[in-house]
């Protein structure tokens, strides 16, 4: 799925570096330059975003699957004459 989007990512900044040299006899040099460093930054960002995300996604699902298994496990197999002599 991360490599799905990161192959997307990069055909849509190679889209997007050939619209902008085709832009550049109409702009000038330095304009460009400028958006295309603001373009790699934002995919940069949804990148690093997306990947962050799905760690804690990640993270959060089994932390709350072995917790609530265990809270469950415990509740249905512990009873309270075990704790009492």
């Amino acid at each position: 799925m991360l490599l799905m989007l990161l192959l997307l990512l990069l055909l849509l900044l190679l889209l997007l570096l050939l619209l902008l040299l085709q832009l550049m006899l109409l702009l000038q040099q330095q304009l460009l330059l400028l958006l295309l460093l603001v373009v790699v930054l934002v995919l940069l960002l949804h990148c690093c975003c997306y990947y962050y995300y799905s760690q804690f996604c990640l993270y959060y699902n089994y932390y709350y699957h072995n917790h609530q298994s265990h809270y469950h496990y415990y509740q249905s197999h512990f009873h309270y004459r075990y704790y009492y002599y």
